[in-house]
């Protein structure tokens, strides 16, 4: 899952002016990280050892789940980047190369080698997203640029590794994920509640309807892991994390668990959650633990959630990613101001767990200050 690392509001503008490489910053990584040169902005792990990091100027790449890095020396554009990788061969970063046009580049070889098309939009171009279902199936996501009010977007499709990509139609803006069964998942929309699936490369869409046990104020929808659909909504002012399954192949979910969690969400915003072998992680910051849910998929196996304290995970976690059952990594993104909106700090980091969420430990962590 991709987030904005802007956590906090008060803090926007000191994250705006980090991400764009302003201010004073010192640097604290794992041994023989490298210079890291500007605040991740997204992370994840494609196996239990192969991870890689993304900032404004760089792409860091790990053979040893992050106990060393080596910058990828890739030379893209700074605006609206992401990247993926389905293994540790193939992956792809893309950036706004201008107002409506995208570079996307691939590699076969785990980063020491990449090639480099453009991908043109009809529409000027707010954010990217990627996603890839293996080596060779993806898809590209371009948020057009427009007001918080409204939801628009342009899709591509390639099947040929990212050679060549084809314009799909787009029902809403958010995040796109290729599953390797190769259905297409888009979640997202002006409030966050909409979920479509595809089977065909996104060639055609299928809005699911969602049916809660009780009212709700929002709902933010994350992709479905393991069966279960992941949505965090505010019931009476209280975040909650609501399970759903389906019986009918994804156009109709039903919740069949809910629990509280403590971290703040309003319309739009969820819990970080991840897909695992075993099924859905989701990570309570605030609270300090972590929710592991199983069963639910259908009325044989009634949903469970286990909760468990997570020692060393820090405060602002905005992803959470993991390879297998065990191996995880999330992003955090927090901050304080010693004055009002002046004097302020933001700290993003990048931290491991080998034991299934139990205990984390730090990779990387950026800290500067602002104002």
């Amino acid at each position: 899952m991709k987030h904005s690392l802007l956590h906090s509001p008060t803090l926007a503008a000191c994250g705006l002016a980090l991400l764009a490489g302003c201010g004073t910053a010192t640097v604290d990584s794992a041994a023989g990280a490298g210079p890291l040169r500007a605040a991740p902005v997204e992370a994840a792990l494609a196996t239990e050892s192969f991870g890689w990091v993304l900032t404004g100027n760089q792409l860091l790449l790990t053979d040893d789940a992050g106990a060393s890095f080596r910058d990828a020396g890739l030379k893209l554009p700074t605006q609206a980047r992401t990247a993926f990788f389905a293994d540790a061969d193939h992956g792809w970063a893309a950036a706004l190369a201008g107002p409506r046009s995208v570079a996307v580049a691939r590699t076969a070889d785990g980063g020491r080698n990449w090639q480099t098309s453009t991908v043109p939009t009809k529409t000027e171009v707010g954010g990217l997203h990627l996603s890839f279902g293996d080596a060779n199936r993806g898809l590209l996501l371009a948020r057009t640029r427009t007001s918080s009010n409204f939801s628009a977007a342009e899709i591509f499709a390639t099947e040929n590794g990212g050679a060549t990509w084809r314009a799909r139609p787009a029902t809403v803006a958010g995040e796109i994920t290729l599953a390797r069964d190769g259905r297409a998942w888009l979640t997202g929309g002006a409030a966050g509640d909409e979920l479509y699936s595809s089977d065909d490369q996104g060639r055609h869409w299928t809005r699911a309807r969602l049916s809660f046990a009780a009212p709700v104020d929002s709902a933010a929808v994350a992709p479905p892991a393991a069966g279960l659909l992941p949505v965090t909504v505010v019931r009476g002012g209280r975040s909650q994390l609501a399970l759903l399954s389906t019986a009918d192949g994804a156009r109709n979910w039903r919740e069949v668990k809910s629990v509280p969690v403590r971290e703040p969400t309003g319309p739009g915003a969820r819990v970080p959650a991840a897909a695992t072998t075993a099924g859905p992680v989701v990570v309570d910051a605030l609270g300090g633990t972590l929710l592991r849910t199983a069963g639910g998929a259908d009325e044989k196996a009634p949903a469970t959630v286990a909760t468990s304290h997570a020692a060393g995970l820090p405060a602002g976690v905005v992803t959470v990613d993991f390879a297998g059952q065990r191996a995880g990594w999330a992003l955090a993104s927090d901050g304080s101001c010693r004055s009002g909106k002046t004097d302020c700090t933001r700290t993003t980091t990048v931290v491991a767990t080998r034991d299934g969420g139990a205990t984390w430990r730090m990779l990387l962590r950026w800290q500067a200050r602002v104002g």
